[in-house]
């Protein structure tokens, strides 16, 4: 049996319990933000802290299965904000960024980025398979 990372683990049980927390806590949205992302921010934050636990266990495996929704979560965010209408609702309920244009293409940025990532670690997994 593989070594507990203890801190790992608990670091993740952690995340995942903010992520439990935030689904009971009753949030405002900013301006014209939905509702329904705050359950996805929180459902990504309970896969992703169950990831980085499963992992912290030595339960590869299991991390992955929990991880890739955690990972489809997460670019569905970005994607709905660059490329979507949650360009006109978030970027503009920010006073962070001004230009909307500006905002999206940063989120199109993160998006394509990450897209990318998982195309290359497909394209590796496949590599190193048939060595």
């Amino acid at each position: 049996m593989a070594k507990v990372n203890q801190q790992q683990v608990g670091a993740g049980l952690l995340f995942a319990a903010m992520g439990v927390a935030s689904i009971f806590i009753n949030q405002q949205p900013a301006a014209d933000v939905p509702y329904w992302m705050i359950r996805v921010a929180s459902a990504f934050m309970i896969l992703f802290g169950l990831t980085f636990a499963f992992f912290g266990w030595g339960m590869t495996r299991a991390a992955l299965v929990v991880g890739l929704p955690a990972v489809g979560l997460l670019l569905f965010s970005l994607h709905w904000i660059a490329f979507g209408p949650g360009g006109e609702r978030v970027c503009a309920s920010s006073g962070a960024i001004a230009n909307l244009m500006s905002c999206r293409q940063w989120f199109g940025a993160g998006a394509l980025f990450f897209d990318l990532a998982i195309v290359g670690v497909v394209l590796l997994a496949f590599y190193l398979k048939r060595k």
